[in-house]
């Protein structure tokens, strides 16, 4: 207690006393802080180093898969075994675009057990082509089938209107005689209509025969895409047995909303005298969508819209 008064003594008298001893209490607690501060970071550091492994293993250079490698054995995987129900078949096939049969049964990823008829990374475009080695009558057998289908693929005015865009994938055998044979036929699609034109396509050329019989009974993978007209040249060409086909569509499903209309009203007027046909043409696409029209109906009688 002495000590106390001796201090508050010595404060009143000498003022810079009282002063030095705030500087030095301000002093000791930054130092305190510091010091807890540093001890919360080691004792999170040593909880880290118990729990985290050390040592954590190189990843061999030979073990890194490609994209196209991985995407195989995912898509096999998620293929394996699969049974379908033949009268939940039309809507499964719709939603999960998976491969099947005409018959309506799940069949393996492949004819051969492998997948690579449905990955675009076997397929060339820019018209390129590739024959890797193939003898000379089944390189004319593929130019004149590549071009036969090419010529009998629909031109649907209404596929972008309804946003029928995308990919349909087919793989199948063919005979010396050019004849399908209908067991190894299999698609991958997630769009019934494009897969109705593109098998369309493919039976009319089998159908008329105008080109150059296979040496021998040979495996397709055929690729179909609807995309743009720039796209679209990049989508085209023959690599050994696997052909590319690309035709133009766009995704151009209007909604018709009060926000959309409002905004194609005035992007029309950059048509200048032409701003009149561009509103009456969106109306007439309302007026259609109104009235339920379907402009895809015959594809919907086709027995291939089950396939």
């Amino acid at each position: 207690m002495n000590k106390i008064k001796k201090l508050f003594f010595l404060a009143s008298k000498y003022p810079f006393f009282l002063s030095s001893i705030v500087l030095h209490l301000v002093g000791l607690l930054a130092i305190l802080q510091i010091s807890t501060h540093r001890l919360i970071e080691n004792i999170s550091i040593e909880v880290l180093q118990r729990t985290v492994p050390q040592k954590i293993s190189k990843v061999k250079s030979h073990s890194i898969k490609s994209s196209a490698e991985k995407a195989k054995s995912q898509s096999t995987a998620s293929l394996k075994s699969k049974k379908i129900n033949p009268f939940l078949f039309k809507s499964y096939l719709e939603n999960s675009g998976t491969i099947a049969d005409s018959s309506g049964k799940s069949t393996h990823s492949s004819y051969n057990g492998n997948s690579e008829w449905k990955e675009s990374y076997f397929y060339l475009g820019d018209g390129m082509t590739d024959y890797n080695d193939i003898s000379t009558p089944n390189v004319q057998f593929l130019q004149s089938f590549w071009q036969q289908v090419e010529i009998n693929i629909e031109n649907n005015p209404f596929l972008s209107e309804y946003g029928h865009v995308g990919t349909v994938f087919f793989q199948f055998n063919l005979n010396e005689k050019g004849e399908l044979i209908n067991e190894t036929l299999k698609v991958s699609s997630m769009d019934s209509v494009l897969k109705v034109i593109a098998i369309r396509a493919i039976r009319k050329a089998l159908l008329e025969q105008k080109f150059s019989l296979p040496e021998k009974q040979v495996t397709l993978g055929m690729k179909f895409t609807w995309d743009s007209y720039e796209t679209c040249p990049t989508l085209k060409g023959i690599h050994s047995y696997y052909l590319s086909f690309c035709h133009y569509a766009e995704y151009k499903m209007n909604r018709f909303t009060g926000t959309e209309k409002a905004q194609k009203y005035m992007s029309s007027l950059a048509y200048g005298f032409g701003a009149i046909d561009e509103i009456k043409k969106y109306n007439q696409e309302e007026y259609r969508r109104n009235t339920r029209f379907d402009p895809f109906e015959k594809y919907k009688n086709d027995p291939d819209w089950y396939l």
